[in-house]
């Protein structure tokens, strides 16, 4: 196929219009650039502040794009877009590493593409080295699909323990940060009004070579990237997780819907790792699946992570617990739990191989390995048909140290029970009721319910606060 560059003047940037047809439309004052057959030539533009490099609408793409060190201003940057009317043009990677590749970009925004790329690693692909601060990344308004096919036939022939992480992020959107000789870092990156979806991995991934706590504990410097902001993307249909987000401080997961997660693979929702000061907050997860029989939430704050909070999300549906707090090695501290309503979650088959099964410990709500100073206050769990377990905490690497719990509601339904480990290093202050709770631990007692704890119950209490993706301008998530 050939492929057709050309350009125009603008306020003072260039604008460069990709056709993917023999049918060139010249009539805006653009002028020829190049005519070749690889999709590729695009990497040689010398993009600057203000410039945009637009694909037509309609028209579908194939091979990968790679641009190095794109570097926009703050009230210029570099955008990567679309013209003309009609459906999303389409860059389809065929089996190149990433449909679109960015190496040490800054002030740089994606917009309004159709991303695929089935037989290669990524649909976009960014990555920071030796650059110190990398600021101003905004992806907005693609849709994202069918990428690393290869990713279901390595998922399913994992064990737990095993996991293969040089395959756990390929999927959709990844951010990474390899060590150099200068430390790197995002400072405002975000992902927003998107759909992310159907793919052979993982939906958005961000990580960083710089390990956050290990690095402090160590007495040296630290890089987290910050300004970090997920919010108002639809993930559905994911062989492992939604969104894993790592080495971040004061980042923001909001307004999302996260769906059908680890479709093959042991995977949550949206999740942390290795963070600290981070919220996932106003989601909506369900549909999330245990094939392997170990996690399948839809929100979980993961190892390594410091005075972090899942607050004001509704789970629903999920084979996993609906949250999740982590503490494995002792390193998870400060975070909380608030505010959050979970039904018919913890529904995973106890049959199926799991660590899980050996140690017990899964819950609609989970706290897992030896977690300290946490918190979990004002949220509402109402078992469902599939809920076996409202609450628990799960020895991995040793229980739970300190867990406070206030305020909340737990609605067994009369066979939905809690963990007999939940008692140890808990303190159960004011405010917690258990309804039709089954087989309490000693030292909890619990009620009747005066009415119906059901779905329209627990959708009730989530109607009260906004959750879930945010009326937007783009058609596909209306």
């Amino acid at each position: 196929m050939s492929y057709y560059v050309a350009r125009s003047r603008h306020e003072g940037a260039t604008r460069y219009y990709v056709y993917a047809a023999s049918e060139v439309d010249l009539s805006n004052g653009a002028e020829p650039v190049h005519d070749s057959d690889h999709l590729a030539i695009l990497g040689l533009l010398r993009l600057r502040p203000g410039d945009a490099l637009l694909f037509r609408a309609g028209d579908t793409f194939y091979g990968g794009v790679h641009f190095d060190a794109l570097t926009g201003e703050a009230d210029a940057p570099i955008t990567i877009g679309r013209f003309g009317d009609g459906p999303r043009p389409v860059v389809d990677g065929s089996g190149a590493f990433a449909a679109l590749w960015l190496d040490n970009p800054s002030h740089v925004v994606v917009e309004g593409l159709e991303i695929t790329n089935a037989a290669g690693n990524y649909g976009i692909y960014m990555e920071g080295r030796d650059a110190g601060r990398l600021p101003g990344i905004t992806v907005q308004d693609v849709d994202v699909h069918d990428v690393f096919a290869a990713g279901n036939e390595l998922a399913v022939s994992e064990h737990y323990g095993s996991i293969g992480h040089v395959y756990k992020y390929m999927g959709g959107i990844h951010a990474c940060i390899k060590r150099g000789s200068e430390p790197t870092w995002w400072d405002g990156f975000s992902v927003r009004r998107s759909y992310i979806h159907d793919l052979a991995s993982c939906g958005i991934s961000m990580d960083s070579a710089y390990r956050f706590h290990r690095a402090a504990e160590a007495g040296r410097d630290v890089y987290p990237s910050v300004g970090v902001v997920i919010e108002d993307n639809i993930i559905d249909g994911t062989a492992k997780d939604g969104a894993i987000i790592k080495e971040v401080d004061g980042a923001v997961i909001q307004h999302n819907r996260v769906s059908r997660t680890g479709m093959v693979s042991t995977s949550n929702g949206l999740w942390y790792y290795d963070s600290r000061r981070s919220v996932i907050q106003r989601n909506e997860g369900y549909g999330c699946l245990a094939p392997m029989g170990n996690d399948g939430g839809p929100f979980s704050i993961d190892n390594d992570c410091r005075d972090c909070e899942i607050t004001g999300n509704y789970s629903h549906d999920n084979e996993g617990p609906g949250f999740m707090l982590f503490g494995r090695w002792g390193t998870g501290k400060g975070c909380v739990a608030r505010g959050n309503v979970s039904y018919n979650d913890n529904g995973a088959d106890p049959s199926l191989p799991s660590y899980a099964t050996d140690k017990g410990g899964w819950g609609s709500f989970t706290v897992i390995g030896p977690a300290g100073e946490m918190l979990v206050e004002d949220n509402l769990l109402v078992a469902g048909p599939d809920t076996k377990r409202v609450l628990a905490h799960h020895d991995w690497d040793g229980s739970p140290v300190e867990v406070r719990y206030r305020g909340n509601r737990f609605c067994g339904a009369g066979t939905a029970d809690v963990g007999p480990e939940v008692p140890t290093a808990t303190r159960f202050e004011a405010g917690n009721v258990f309804e039709d709770v089954a087989n309490l631990p000693r030292g909890l007692a619990s009620t009747t319910a005066g009415a119906a704890r059901d779905r329209a119950f627990a959708e009730q209490a989530a109607s009260e606060f906004p959750y879930g993706p945010r009326e937007t301008s783009f058609r596909h998530l209306l």
